[in-house]
């Protein structure tokens, strides 16, 4: 469906930022693309049936602007058109809704609703038909139109045609099983494949109106179409529609209207308690904050008793019949993408975690480098190499006290054992380790108290043989230095810096005492130490079963990341480019005003004055005396791309011809 932008513009009753209503329709579940003159593409998904109307986008957008609903209440209509809805075993099949008008005119849209229409891409035809066009992208509901000659006294009704076996008694045949709609003898549309039998009236003239409800553009037939989502009464808000603007366009008045079918969806009200609206939302709600919000999608929302807020679900939204659809769009409409499948602890709205957001762009940036995470055991046995490593003196590993198999386990105080036993297996079995994991630590015995670190290492070959190195290059320092860099800029906290490991390690079993202190230094990030980097130790790796190689570790304290203040990139636009330009030489007087040459060179160049300039002047023999010549420089935009020595020749042989007009000699 297209849609202009003035025309949801003059709906909403404020202007609109294209871009602005095309994230909200996508967020809503729809597909919107903007083009370039201010015109939508959406189209609504399965499910979300008020999108595929303009009143529905309106009320999407007004919900967002922190408005309620638009309300869509049709006005009541004179009876008197008796219409049969054939049903079946379970009752009727449809809903069918019919009016007739009288127009002395034809009703032509004005001149805001005729560019509507045609931005939106009607074929506009001067008669009813436009009209109709208009009230079916409004409502979302396809009308029919036909000259209303008189009815049979039982009125139009909706049967299904014979089947192909059966006596059609001369009648035109139709495929089984389609509905069709009649009034007597006279067949006036096949609803099923949106199928007019007769043309719209082109002139001042009584017509009927009518509409069938399950649309008739659904695919299939009435019996064997699955049932379309939406409120049969939306008909009855169509045909009331129509009659309006008849009125409005045409001096149309209504001689009778009726419907018949199924039944139009009851209104459902919900009882929602202030405290749940806080829970599911945000804790921090006042009661009246919570009915503003509530207001905002549905209509006549008010404060109950005992701390409840009573909401009307609109009929045409059946996607909010449940308590919990409800309070997801509500929390929709506030910001919130979507309502988590669990709720929020009551000290705190739904937000995404920062603490985890870290660690998923620290592993994707370690994974675009090329390193393969790994999980290692949080459990080591006492006695495993560097078990003890990362604990600080006089603390001691924290057991594990449980069955026979657990009791000489500790758990882990450093990520760095877990990763050199896996380095060491596969230098052991591939020759090459490019190895990383995130996860916690323990700083103390004390429950929870956890450090989030990030330990990667890198040995063996890191480029494959090519022509220009026949070998395979092994890891160096500067691998290593690259990966801490992209860690540093992926999570937005600046580049590091690298300080050397003059002191001593804080004591004998941190981290840094396994590295080689003449070839490792501190990770600096905002003059703050962030973690260690370096080449292990050749006795640590041996310890931990690794063969001889050179494998660099790097330990970063993500905690400490997540404290420091973002560091935005600053980004260095590049020089404009040089504007494209040509000379002149210009022979005058010594009277002559300089200043009157640059404009008259301006304007014959199509340039603007400030991009004229004199490169120089020359007073000699080979001139008269009491004469100059200026060599002027001229340079000029070209936004048609034209060929720069076309455009050049061009312009410059335009002011050769201003400057001869004016009696100067130009060359």
């Amino acid at each position: 469906m297209r849609v202009p932008l003035s025309w949801l513009e003059h709906a909403a009753g404020r202007p609109l930022d294209p871009a602005q209503v095309s994230r909200w329709l996508t967020e809503a579940g729809a597909r919107a693309d903007t083009s370039t003159d201010r015109t939508l593409e959406v189209t609504a998904p399965p499910g979300r049936p008020h999108l595929a109307s303009v009143r529905g986008l309106v009320a999407e957008i007004r919900g967002r602007l922190g408005l309620p609903p638009p309300s869509t209440d049709p006005p009541p209509l004179p009876t008197g058109i008796d219409i049969a809805v054939a049903e079946d075993a379970e009752g009727p099949v449809a809903r069918v809704a019919a009016a007739r008008v009288r127009l002395p005119t034809v009703p032509l849209p004005p001149a805001p609703e005729k560019g509507w229409l045609h931005a939106a891409g009607v074929a506009l035809t001067g008669t009813v038909a436009d009209l109709l066009a208009y009230v079916a992208l409004e409502t979302g509901q396809p009308l029919g139109a036909v000259p209303d000659r008189p009815l049979p006294p039982d009125g139009p009704h909706l049967r299904y045609a014979p089947a192909p076996g059966e006596e059609t008694g001369g009648q035109p045949r139709h495929p089984d099983p389609a509905p069709v709609l009649r009034a007597g003898d006279r067949v006036l549309a096949l609803p099923a494949r949106y199928e007019h039998t007769e043309p719209p009236p082109t002139g001042p003239a009584d017509v009927l109106l009518y509409t069938v409800w399950p649309p008739p553009g659904a695919h299939g037939t009435a019996r064997t179409r699955p049932p379309a989502s939406g409120d049969p009464g939306r008909c009855d808000r169509a045909i009331a529609r129509a009659v309006e603007l008849a009125a409005a366009w045409g001096q149309g008045t209504v001689q009778a209207a009726g419907a018949a079918g199924l039944p139009p969806r009851p209104p459902r009200t919900h009882v929602l308690r202030t405290e749940d609206i806080r829970h599911a939302i945000d804790p921090t709600l006042t009661p009246d904050e919570a009915l503003a919000l509530v207001r905002r999608v549905a209509r006549g929302a008010q404060h109950g008793a005992a701390g409840t807020v009573h909401a009307v679900v609109p009929p045409e939204r059946p996607d909010l019949e449940r308590p919990g659809p409800f309070l997801a769009e509500a929390a929709r409409l506030r910001g919130h993408h979507t309502l988590p499948r669990r709720l929020p602890p009551a000290l705190g709205a739904p937000a995404r975690d920062p603490a985890a957001h870290l660690r998923r762009a620290a592993a994707e940036a370690a994974v675009r480098r090329g390193l393969q995470q790994i999980s290692t055991p949080v459990l080591r046995p006492r006695n495993a190499p560097l078990a003890h490593l990362g604990t600080a003196p006089g603390t001691g590993p924290v057991r594990v006290h449980g069955r026979a198999g657990l009791r000489d386990l500790c758990l882990r105080a450093s990520l760095l054992p877990g990763v050199l036993d896996v380095a060491a297996r596969s230098l052991r079995h591939t020759g090459a380790a490019h190895h990383f994991e995130t996860g916690p630590v323990l700083r103390s015995a004390a429950p929870g108290d956890e450090n989030q670190r990030l330990t990667a290492v890198l040995s063996g070959p890191v480029a494959e043989p090519s022509l220009l190195d026949p070998e395979p290059r092994p890891a160096a320092f500067a691998d290593l230095l690259g990966l801490v860099h992209l860690l540093g800029t992926a999570l937005g906290r600046g580049t590091p810096d690298l300080a050397p490991l003059t002191a001593p390690p804080p004591h004998p079993a941190s981290p840094p005492s396994v590295l080689d202190p003449a070839a490792s230094f501190t990770i600096l990030l905002g003059g703050r130490a962030a973690g260690w980097a370096g080449l292990v130790h050749p006795d640590a790796a041996e310890s931990a079963g690794a063969p001889p190689a050179r494998i660099y570790c790097a330990d970063l304290d993500l905690d400490a990341l997540q404290e420091l203040p973002p560091v935005h990139p600053r980004v260095r636009l590049p020089p404009a480019a040089t504007l494209p330009a040509f000379h002149v030489t210009v022979v005058v007087t010594d009277t002559t005003p300089v200043a009157e040459v640059l404009r008259t060179v301006a304007e014959a160049g199509a340039t603007a004055r400030r991009l004229v300039r004199v490169e120089d002047v020359y007073r000699g023999e080979r001139l008269a005396p009491g004469r100059l010549a200026l060599t002027v420089r001229a340079h000029f935009e070209n936004p048609a791309a034209t060929p720069v020595r076309a455009e050049r020749r061009r312009r410059r042989g335009a002011v050769l011809d201003a400057l001869r007009d004016r009696g100067w000699e130009g060359r």
